[in-house]
């Protein structure tokens, strides 16, 4: 899961609104706040969904969601598949035999699940932030490809790995990551049985959730570029026991580049296509959104479906702050926030390129509602300076401060406070 988006923990949190704007959606209900908790994760409220062009019945998640605390742990207290998948062998080594372009060094680790949370790395933020680990000077910058291990990675899936390395400890504590992923399972409905892919799988949040709806002859697969991420999930793996969770298997690869994976097609070749593609909050960590779609869709089986969020147009976060306008400032290009994300059809717009036929979209409720003061940027400022190589390698600190605070201070409202909110577009297409 990836996001560029943050919400402080030092922040005033304020339960959020629905804001779901068409007529005929489900009924909206009130989003609940991130910050820690302590007990496993309630039940997510539902989104209300935008219907046009789309069916307008409600597929909200189980409602009476409020401001709740993060979770640590593993998502889900259901019981787990107890049999292997057929004809895979989840912990296996993904690095193909003998087949295979370029790609075959891609690794599968042993466990573990994944990504999604929109937010910059700064250690306060939701989707959460790490207090250690942060990545070094010698972290991949965004100046060139860079090899990772045997995986060539674009400067910013490089980047993007250096991040959620960075975050990886503190990911499950943030709520909104839980809400978002048992969202996703109700849209998505996966089937008894089902072949699903998970991509920015993370810390395994969505995946585990899925693997219990598969059940033991299902197989879900989570691909993450994060080691530290998946090494969060190989740990949730290891502690529900033996035999729970073996229709899972993780694979550290890059998922705008999968098309030629060795693993991927052996594993397609003995179980066939996918019968549903997710990717909670990838999309934002990828060099060219459009070209990973068409490729994802290729996996998909006729029938099967790809479904994918973005930031809407009112998200924003001190994390897009820094991406989307501090930036313009330093005559750089917005990093991340594509600038086709205008509408609730951006989406529609690359699935229907890439050959799929649109089920539904929707505009997810506002999850996150959190106010930073004025004199929080500069806390802000170190935060994303500190996960910022790119910047940290191109331009002197004390100048970047200086223009930091001017960009900030834009961003204020009337009384002084920068409101963050994470609200997502999502879209559902089938292969025909």
């Amino acid at each position: 899961m990836w996001s560029g988006r943050g919400a402080s923990k030092v922040g005033r949190d304020v339960p959020s609104k629905d804001e779901s704007p068409s007529k005929g959606a489900g009924p909206s209900e009130a989003a609940g706040s991130s910050r820690d908790a302590k007990d496993s994760p309630p039940k997510a409220a539902g989104p209300s969904e935008n219907t046009k062009g789309a069916q307008s019945k409600d597929d909200s998640p189980s409602t009476g969601a409020g401001p709740t605390k993060g979770v640590k742990g593993s998502p889900s207290k259901a019981a787990g598949p107890s049999k292997d998948t057929k004809g895979v062998q989840p912990e296996d080594d993904s690095s193909s035999k003998g087949a295979g372009p370029s790609k075959a060094a891609r690794t599968s680790e042993a466990a573990g699940p994944s990504t999604d949370a929109r937010g910059s790395p700064s250690k306060a933020a939701s989707p959460s932030k790490a207090t250690t680990g942060a990545p070094s000077k010698d972290s991949p910058s965004q100046g060139s490809q860079t090899k990772s291990d045997e995986l060539q990675l674009s400067p910013q899936v490089a980047w993007a790995e250096a991040i959620f390395d960075y975050i990886a400890p503190t990911y499950d504590d943030c709520r909104y990551h839980f809400t978002i992923a048992e969202d996703f399972i109700a849209w998505s409905a996966p089937q008894k049985g089902a072949k699903v892919l998970d991509l920015g799988c993370g810390t395994g949040i969505f995946t585990f959730l899925a693997a219990d709806k598969v059940g033991p002859d299902g197989l879900v697969i989570g691909v993450d570029i994060s080691r530290r991420m998946l090494q969060q999930a190989k740990e949730k793996k290891s502690a529900s026991g033996g035999q729970r969770f073996k229709n899972i298997m993780f694979v550290r690869d890059d998922i705008s580049n999968l098309h030629d994976a060795a693993w991927l097609q052996r594993i397609m070749t003995q179980r066939g296509a996918f019968d549903l593609i997710t990717g909670v909050t990838c999309l934002t960590a990828l060099p060219a959104p459009h070209v990973a779609i068409k490729n994802w869709a290729r996996l998909l089986k006729p029938g099967g479906r790809l479904i994918l969020d973005n930031p809407s147009e009112e998200d924003s976060s001190p994390g897009y702050v820094w991406e989307a306008d501090l930036y313009p400032a330093l005559g750089l290009p917005p990093k991340h926030k594509g600038t086709w994300t205008t509408d609730i059809h951006c989406l529609e717009r690359l699935f229907v390129s890439a050959g799929l036929e649109i089920e539904k979209s929707l505009r997810t409720r506002n999850y996150v509602e959190t106010f930073y003061e004025e004199k929080e940027g500069d806390r802000i400022f170190e935060e994303e300076y500190r996960a910022d190589v790119d910047l940290q390698t191109r331009y002197d600190k004390k100048l970047l401060r200086q223009r930091w605070r001017k960009v900030w201070r834009r961003n204020l409202d009337k009384n002084g406070e920068f409101c963050a909110r994470v609200q997502s577009f999502v879209t559902i297409g089938i292969k025909r």
